[in-house]
């Protein structure tokens, strides 16, 4: 993400280069000019007049939501305070996306009304809870699970009040104290997954849902104070991360689909002008011919997007059980076949389009050997290492384990009466085989939780590569396509200064066009 997009989001990233378009033509096509400007001013920049989406930070009183804000924006926007402070809608420009600050759950009932129909214009729901609890009423759970029902990226985030560690303690307190606060915040997300279950019955609840542990506080003073370990320990850094890639790959970027065709088309009119003024008095104008060959890379471009998608999102499950498996080769592989799967998709639509290609220029020299050249992708960077993300399920905490019969006779009073001890030795069987069923449902929701956060990294990791793969076939695309473009357009001509120049013209047009098709790899 540019320092641009960050600061000032999506749209002014395309007005820039619409505007460096137009600062281009007026220097060297200025008999376009007025055209251009007429274009982009009612095609472009019109379209570009949308709300940026937006991401609801909802939850309960006293959970850290403001301080989440304050930490995502990396400034003091939202007032802190152990008391409810707000009582209206609250809109932050964090540039790529609004964070909008809310009324919380328990928040009067003409509040939460304002909050509830600001809801349906969100496009992200961030829930936030403290990992100190004040979230197991049965109402917080209903509401939770009416917002999962609203089909858009619901994330729960735990926002972990941290732990006290006193300076004189050893080492192995100190990793006893960390290793009782791991525990309890999977006890928390133990009841999250249990109460959601019981209030929805849907036993695949946590396939539709995320859960971000984080420490909102940590975070602000890493920012405040200039820490900035403070502040990537913290875990923000990867919710804002996410945030970015659940905005990119959901509907709230459609918006900018047409203002961005729109502006292509604008490029592809002025480089097809300029082509034409190159060939002026050639026995050859191939400008028609050229603009078609433009449209092609487009349709191949938007083709191998969608086949991408496809080959990274399909697999998302299947990486994420390699990550509970700790199969970490395995993982590896799969991105490998995800290559392999790419480039013979790529390989073959390209291979039509350059016979195409050679069908329609096959009167200029030069142009089948061009085309026979190398095209082959550059695979060889890799988006992670997989083998840090194995996360196999671990044991649930065990509170005591069961009391044997024979450990426990030694502890019982001969002198009590009969009837006193078969009591007793009852309650007793009835405490151990309740013991048994809570560590039985613990291993449970650790299992469950394990795949919910394999899957959650999976869905980012394949994202990630997703987002590699199309630059590299985008790059691939537009470097076969320039070279045999910009040699159609400059063969037969017979103006050796008006070639120069056009070429000169092009080189510059192209470097332009390159920040569009870079920005737009990432979104569409």
């Amino acid at each position: 993400m540019s320092e641009l997009q960050e600061k000032q989001g999506y749209a002014a990233v395309i007005e820039k280069i619409a505007d460096d378009l137009l600062g281009f033509v007026s220097m060297e096509v200025p008999e376009k000019c007025e055209y251009c400007v007429s274009q982009i001013d009612d095609t472009v920049k019109n379209l570009l007049n949308f709300d940026k989406p937006k991401v609801m930070v909802y939850g309960i009183y006293n959970s850290g939501k403001s301080t989440l804000i304050n930490a995502l924006m990396k400034q003091e926007v939202a007032e802190m305070a152990d008391r409810p402070m707000t009582d209206r809608i609250s809109e932050f420009d964090r540039g790529e996306y609004m964070l909008v600050d809310s009324p919380g759950v328990d928040a009067p009932i003409a509040h939460e009304k304002v909050t509830n129909e600001f809801l349906n214009k969100c496009h992200i729901i961030l829930f936030v809870i403290s990992s100190k609890g004040g979230f197991e009423g049965a109402y917080n759970y209903q509401k939770m699970a009416e917002l999962i029902k609203k089909d858009i990226p619901f994330v729960i985030v735990l926002n972990e009040r941290g732990y006290a560690i006193k300076p004189e303690w050893k080492p192995e307190e100190k990793a006893l104290r960390k290793a009782e606060q791991e525990q309890e915040l999977k006890s928390v997300q133990y009841k999250i997954i249990e109460n959601l279950m019981r209030v929805t019955r849907d036993k695949n609840i946590t396939q539709k849902y995320e859960v971000y542990v984080l420490n909102a506080k940590k975070a602000l003073a890493g920012i405040q104070k200039n820490r900035l370990q403070l502040y990537e320990v913290s875990n923000v850094g990867l919710l804002d991360q996410r945030i970015i890639q659940l905005i990119q790959s959901g509907s709230a970027m459609r918006v900018l689909r047409q203002p961005v065709t729109n502006l292509k088309a604008c490029f592809n009119y002025v480089e097809a002008h300029i082509a034409q003024q190159m060939q002026e008095g050639s026995e050859h104008n191939f400008a028609k011919k050229i603009d078609v060959l433009r449209k092609k890379q487009e349709n191949l471009k938007d083709e191998m997007r969608i086949l991408i998608r496809q080959a990274t999102t399909s697999r998302i499950d299947q990486i994420a059980a390699f990550y509970v498996a700790n199969n970490a080769e395995a993982a590896d592989g799969e991105e490998y076949s995800v290559f392999q799967d790419v480039e013979d998709k790529y390989t073959s639509k390209l291979t039509e389009i350059l016979a195409y290609i050679k069908r329609s220029f096959k009167d200029i020299d030069g142009v089948s050997s061009m085309i026979d050249s190398s095209s082959n992708l550059d695979f060889s960077l890799k988006v992670k290492d997989y083998s840090k993300r194995n996360m196999g399920v671990q044991e649930a905490d065990e509170d005591s384990a069961p009391i044997r019969e024979e450990e426990k006779k030694s502890s019982w009073n001969i002198f009590k009466s009969q009837d006193k001890l078969e009591e007793e030795k009852k309650e007793r069987l009835e405490r151990e085989a309740a013991l048994i069923n809570k560590q039985n449902q613990n291993k449970l929701n650790e299992q469950m939780r394990v795949r919910q956060e394999a899957r959650q990294v999976a869905a980012s990791d394949m994202f990630e590569l997703q987002n590699l793969l199309i630059s590299i076939v985008n790059a691939g695309i537009v470097e076969k396509f320039e070279d045999i473009i910009s040699y159609i357009q400059s063969v037969d001509c017979e103006n050796k200064q008006l070639c120069d120049e056009g070429r000169k013209k092009l080189q510059e047009l192209s470097g332009i066009r390159k920040e569009l098709t870079d920005f737009e790899n990432k979104l569409l």
